[in-house]
């Protein structure tokens, strides 16, 4: 291409091959009002000159040019140069010809229009759909380039005579027009050439390749025309939203949904791929809501229920892929939400529920919490709304059973904080109770952890059961950062009054060393506990032996110089000892309880006791005096033996020394159940619970109405639920204002019965 086409050459024009030119600019040739450079600083000589050409008139330089537009139709080669054809266009503007000019250019345009229209109607019917496409798109290609050619010529004219006439639209203009209107306004071609297009497409769509070039340069033209949007684009919705609302309907019941979701990815990838290769810019994201809208929120409830399987498989591939296609759908990751939280109030009520897995369950919970966190911050990209819809399916299930989740979980805590739990090291340990406190978050009764976790933790501190005193007093601390001072303030003083009690102790010895006793008594530790800090103890009057009789009137005597006015009460339940028994293989030291104690010192008389004469020896009552023979002379170091044998103790059994015992260890632990978790005591812990909230209830009310004076029901009501800290029924809260109003704390309203007032 030479300079005066480049100079010539329109900003905006359709792409085109590149097909051979009829008219080329001479290399001689050079547009009016320029210099050639080659002629700066050297001398021109002149030799040979012709004769010069006649000037034509006005008519016959019409014609050379009409000739010069129909050789370029013809694509026939002209007879004059470029830039001689547009130095007669300057001439003709330059006598006011412009517009003559203008409707010659105009009705040779339309004649190669209509003789396009022509030859493609005539050819249509014959044509496959690609066979027309490539038909249309090469007239196409054909007409805009000799259009392009026809405005290089008139460029003057279109530059100087249509600027200044506002009636007039540019030369390429006028073109399109023309080809528009004669052309793509015949119904018959412009509905062939759009079903054809949308054919193509659709085979591209059932994996048939296709010329995309060639689909990318008729929808150019479609666009250039200003058909696409109201011809083709709307046409081509209408059947991609048949298209996928009909295969979404078919593929949704056919495949699983991790396989139907695969799909929908892939079909989502392909359309942004056309879109991006041939289609218009803006015709991407309308395509994309139909596929979504077709594919995903129509069936938005099918798919979100196979989101179970893919949490109960750990499926995280596709978990993930769920979750970017449904939040595409405006109430898709709703109901995502709406299936994730059934899924763990179903699968976590399953859990609580089954009796079978109740030591697991705490466990258990523990995995299910830690697997559905992964599955949020990996799949969900840690959702807000994921985390509390999980946090909230957790509050519904854990509390299915009131008290159980919670005794659980305080005894969860408790095998991992007693000594010789070998399981983990202290960090380990320390994330296990991490996760055991999240669990103890959910829980709504949580004076029923605290009333379990009390029991357990008195017995890891009164028997040396800890594993670590730094362990305690970090899970300490977690439930104090989790609950405040309050809920800890009676565990922290068990805490405390063990430290007293060691220097109590101590301070005992001294004095005992001072009397010059030490010798004469057994060795005697002593643990004073608060009353309000610890589990309630039943109180038991058994005989004591004089020896430690003797031992506790020499403490208390001590005790009470130092602390007037307190009063000691002996806990023999609690009450542990050293005994050392003398048999036929040596002599052995037992570990025992109170009770175990009392049983053996009683065979230092006798031999052989029957069951009577021991409860009548002893003192204790029968069903822990039939609990303490059961765990020496049945269990597996069996210091007594009973006659008749058998694993059940009755009132009517005998029991006689063993002189032939022995254990390879010098040292022995004998089972002792008044240290393990009876039902009774579980029972016992539940109906201390109970009572702790009627008390905590009363108290609430009077407080409440302390302040408010007066009060109606509903609001009572509504104000106690928000100061209890458990699970409390509207009967129960009922129950208890009658039991106030009986206790004169507070009376009904004379006026209003629905209204109480308090009496002061």
């Amino acid at each position: 291409m030479n300079d005066l086409q480049k100079e010539f050459m329109p900003s905006k024009r359709a792409e085109h091959p590149g097909n051979a030119r009829p008219f080329s600019l001479s290399s001689s040739s050079t547009p009016i009002g320029s210099k050639s450079s080659s002629s700066v600083g050297r001398k021109v000589v002149i030799k040979n000159l012709g004769k010069p050409k006649p000037v034509l008139s006005d008519e016959a330089n019409f014609g050379v040019l009409d000739a010069a537009i129909i050789s370029i139709q013809k694509k026939q080669p002209a007879s004059s140069t470029l830039g001689s054809l547009y130095n007669v266009v300057q001439s003709h503007c330059a006598k006011s010809h412009g517009g003559q000019l203008y409707e010659l250019i105009s009705k040779r345009l339309q004649d190669f229009a209509s003789n396009i229209s022509s030859v493609v109607m005539e050819k249509m019917n014959d044509a496959n759909d690609m066979n027309f496409l490539e038909e249309t798109n090469q007239w196409w290609n054909e007409y805009t380039e000799q259009l392009e050619m026809v405005r290089t010529i008139f460029i003057y004219l279109d530059r100087y005579y249509v600027l200044s006439n506002r009636s007039l639209i540019p030369i390429w203009d006028l073109g399109l027009r023309e080809f528009r209107k004669c052309v793509l306004e015949s119904p018959k071609i412009r509905g062939r050439l759009i079903s054809s297009l949308l054919h193509v497409i659709s085979n591209e769509r059932s994996g048939q390749p296709i010329d995309r070039s060639l689909v990318k340069s008729l929808l150019r033209m479609l666009s250039n025309l200003d058909l696409y949007k109201d011809h083709f684009e709307n046409d081509f919705l209408k059947s991609s939203e048949t298209l996928y609302g009909q295969e979404g309907r078919e593929k949704i019941g056919e495949l699983k949904v991790a396989e139907y979701l695969g799909h929908v990815d892939h079909r989502l990838k392909d359309e942004v791929d056309r879109a991006e290769k041939y289609l218009d810019f803006e015709t991407q994201k309308p395509l994309i809501q139909c596929v979504e809208r077709a594919l995903i929120s129509e069936h938005l409830e099918a798919i979100s229920k196979g989101l179970d399987e893919m949490v109960s498989n750990d499926d995280r591939a596709h978990l993930s892929l769920m979750y970017n296609l449904l939040s595409r759908a405006k109430e898709g990751l709703k109901s995502m939400r709406t299936q994730f939280a059934a899924y763990i109030k179903k699968n976590g009520k399953g859990m609580v529920c089954d009796e079978s897995r109740e030591q697991s369950l705490v466990q258990d919970l523990m995995s299910f919490k830690d697997r559905l966190d992964a599955i949020v911050k990996d799949c969900f990209d840690t959702s807000d709304k994921f985390k509390q819809c999980e946090k909230d399916a957790f509050d519904y299930f854990i509390n299915q059973k009131q008290m159980r989740p919670a005794q659980l979980i305080a005894k969860f805590m408790d095998v991992r904080l007693r000594a010789g739990n070998k399981a983990c090291t202290d960090e380990e340990l320390d994330g296990v109770m991490d996760k055991a406190i999240v669990l103890f978050r959910f829980i709504e009764g949580k004076d029923v952890f605290e009333a379990f976790y009390k029991a357990d933790l008195s017995k890891r501190l009164l028997y040396g059961r800890s594993a670590s005193y730094d362990a305690e007093k970090a899970m300490l601390g977690k439930l104090k950062q989790e609950c405040g001072p309050g809920f800890t303030m009676k565990l922290e003083g068990m805490f405390k009054d063990m430290e007293l009690s060691k220097d109590l102790v101590n301070s005992y010895k001294e004095h005992q060393r001072a009397k010059s006793e030490q010798s004469t008594k057994s060795e005697f530790n002593v643990y004073i506990l608060t009353m309000g800090f610890w589990p309630n103890y039943q109180a038991m009057e058994v005989n004591i032996p004089q020896e430690l009789y003797e031992n506790q009137e020499d403490f208390k005597q001590f005790y009470t110089t130092k602390h007037s006015g307190r009063k000691l009460q002996w806990q023999y339940s609690l009450m542990t000892t050293i005994v050392k028994g003398r048999f036929k293989k040596g002599t052995k030291e037992l570990d025992l309880s109170f009770f175990q104690t009392l049983v053996l010192l009683a065979f230092n008389e006798k031999t052989e006791i029957t069951f009577e004469e021991l409860e009548k020896h002893t003192k204790i009552e029968k069903k822990e005096l039939k609990r303490t023979l059961q765990s020496l002379a049945c269990g597996k170091s069996r210091v007594i033996q009973k006659l008749p044998r058998g694993k059940e103790v009755e009132e009517t059994d005998k029991f006689v020394f063993n002189d032939d015992f022995t254990d390879p260890k010098y040292r022995i632990r004998i089972s002792q159940v008044v240290m393990r978790e009876t039902k009774e005591e579980t029972e016992k812990t539940e109906e201390q619970v109970f009572q702790d909230r009627q008390y905590q209830i009363d108290a609430a009310v009077v407080r409440i109405m302390k302040a408010r004076k007066s009060i109606t029901h509903a609001n009572l009501i509504a104000e106690l639920y928000e100061q209890l800290r458990f699970p409390a029924r509207s009967t129960d809260l009922k129950k208890r204002i009658e039991s106030l109003i009986e206790r004169e704390y507070l009376e009904r309203d004379k006026a209003d019965s629905n209204k109480y007032n308090y009496m002061t």
